[in-house]
């Protein structure tokens, strides 16, 4: 006889069977959970690094980047790859430095805002013989001070070797003592600028040692690009300055000094007044304009302009216009609000050709062709070529002064034509920006538009104004070279 179960004990054991199944649902569901949230915590707190090259656009150059993403940082670095080894390995092993101890300090900063890193690079001289490389670093961990520095050489492009300055010179340590005033006099020129008071004795610290890195920025010009506190106290901004070479020229009279800078001949003074191109100039920054710095646009107007304009009008900016007279003639309603919004108007020839390929009347004719369109449309003669590539030489700054102009370079290539991303091309802007730089940009590309408001919203927050080319260098002279102010 089988015994029967009493239905009270019955449905104890159902609802305890239960209890347990939805019990051990509970446990398992919160064991999932806390597996998702430790996964998602470790994610974002894990490195988010990617590593991958471009063409640089810079002759035998290709660019190495890294972007590093966490909780802590972010960072992005562009390295220059160059055909020696030598080279890489030392620029490698001064970022590698910088760049670690950027990471301990983000590890250890206790701010809420990510810290953030900005690594960038321009090259100037660059050809078989020697290159110039300028690395830029900017760094905030929102502590006190934000890193801004600049790091600089001339390579020997088939050893590897640093070129110093002290290179150049016949007598190495009779030229240096002479060579120092005349670079003393030239801080002090900027010193006596800033309107801030100073002591002589920061004259007297410096020794030649501080200057035999150098920037050969074209073969007329010696570079110094310092950030603020690299040689003056850092109360004062970064002092860049530049030498010329018809300015030491006795000094230089070697052959390896021939073989890099266009070096007068000290012993015929006549044939050195007729043969000597007209010299590249870098006036000193106005008090008032302490942080200026000049975006310039090539190419244009094209139909990205106005929204450039609409991005420059919303942060109160002004800028510069180098346009090509077909595209003037295209857009003249363009270059019209261009011109009253404030903006200057200079001229980038009619077919922007390489000008020292042609000959003085035809240099002439693709000025004058694009200015005539210019002033047609704003009644005002432009005063500023920006000649395609950069490229000139003496025959043609003769055209361009006998015109009544000045040509104006730049400090900074963005290389927005060759990296069609607004990313990056916000980050080699405001990596390289300093006070008194001229900025290269594109506004035929919707890329380099676009990245207009990163570079406006960055640069606003370091304090930064932006100016015209006019208003940044002041009186310009007609056939002088600009490259920034200082």
């Amino acid at each position: 006889m089988i015994k029967k179960i009493p239905k009270r004990i019955k449905n104890d054991k159902i609802i305890y069977y239960i209890s347990t199944i939805i019990l051990l649902l509970l446990l398992s569901g919160i064991i999932f959970l806390n597996k998702i949230n430790h996964n998602v915590e470790e994610k974002h707190n894990q490195d988010i690094t990617k590593y991958y090259f471009k063409d640089s656009k810079y002759n035998g150059i290709s660019s190495k980047f890294i972007e590093r993403k966490n909780s802590k940082e972010d960072a992005i670095l562009e390295i220059p790859v160059t055909k020696n080894n030598k080279i890489n390995e030392f620029i490698n092993n001064k970022i590698q430095e910088i760049d670690d101890t950027f990471k301990d300090d983000a590890k250890k900063s206790t701010f809420e805002n990510i810290s953030t890193e900005r690594i960038s690079y321009q090259v100037y001289y660059n050809n078989d013989d020697a290159i110039s490389i300028l690395i830029s670093i900017k760094q905030d961990t929102h502590g006190a001070n934000l890193n801004d520095q600049n790091l600089f050489w001339t390579f020997n492009a088939k050893n590897g070797e640093i070129i110093k300055f002290s290179d150049f010179l016949n007598n190495k340590e009779k030229d240096k003592s002479s060579i120092l005033e005349i670079i003393k006099n030239k801080i002090q020129d900027y010193l006596k600028n800033s309107k801030k008071e100073f002591s002589n004795e920061i004259l007297n610290d410096l020794d030649f040692e501080s200057f035999e890195n150098i920037i050969i920025l074209d073969r007329q010009t010696i570079d110094f690009p310092f950030s603020k506190g690299q040689i003056i106290p850092s109360n004062f901004s970064s002092v860049q300055f530049q030498i010329k070479v018809s300015e030491i020229s006795n000094f230089l009279q070697n052959d390896f000094s021939r073989k890099i800078f266009e070096v007068p001949d000290v012993q015929n003074s006549k044939q050195v007044q007729k043969t000597t191109p007209l010299t590249s100039k870098s006036p000193l920054l106005d008090k008032d304009c302490s942080k200026c710095i000049a975006l310039t646009f090539d190419d244009g107007p094209g139909i990205y302009t106005d929204k450039l304009l609409s991005y420059l009008q919303s942060y109160k900016a002004k800028a510069t216009f180098f346009m090509i007279g077909p595209s003037a003639q295209r857009y003249p309603s363009i270059v019209k609000r261009v011109f009253d919004n404030g903006h200057q108007i200079g001229n980038h020839t009619w077919s922007h050709p390489s000008l020292p390929g042609l000959s003085p009347a035809q240099v002439q004719n693709e000025i004058s062709s694009t200015n005539n369109i210019l002033q047609g449309i704003t009644g005002v003669k432009p005063t500023t070529l920006r000649p395609p590539y950069g490229a000139t030489n003496a025959a043609v700054q003769r055209v361009v002064s006998n015109l009544g102009m000045s040509s104006i370079l730049w400090s900074v290539d963005t290389r927005d034509w060759a990296d069609r991303n607004s990313n990056i091309v916000c980050n080699r802007t405001i990596s390289n920006a300093r006070p008194g730089a001229i900025i290269l940009m594109h506004d035929i590309h919707r890329t380099s538009v676009e990245a207009v408001p990163c570079i406006l919203q960055n640069l606003s927050s370091q304090g930064y104004q932006f100016v015209t080319v006019d208003k940044l260098l002041g009186n310009l002279q007609s056939g002088y070279i600009y490259y920034s102010a200082k």
